[in-house]
């Protein structure tokens, strides 16, 4: 992740048109979880709130998709524990 890059990126997230959104949110989605501290200071330091609401959804979003898939490599195997899935 170049932080040049996600600059860029994130100064693009007030952008109007839904294409050019739709598509740094699939870039920053690609990042995962290294990208959200990069974002939460962006939220913190932006008064526009499109932008901040837009971080919001991309950060849930990436948290989401995180705890699915650790939910689903947890079930995957036979002999898991309960309290490990909590």
């Amino acid at each position: 992740m170049e932080t040049k890059e996600l600059t860029a990126l994130i100064s693009l997230l007030d952008d109007p048109d839904e294409k050019v959104f739709h598509n740094i949110r699939e870039k920053l989605l690609s990042f995962g979880n290294d990208v959200i501290p990069v974002l939460e200071n962006a939220w913190e330091n932006s008064f526009d709130t499109l932008i901040q609401t837009r971080i919001e959804n991309i950060i849930h979003k990436i948290q989401f998709d995180d705890i699915s898939k650790r939910l689903s490599d947890w079930s995957s195997p036979m002999d898991q524990r309960l309290l490990d899935g909590a």
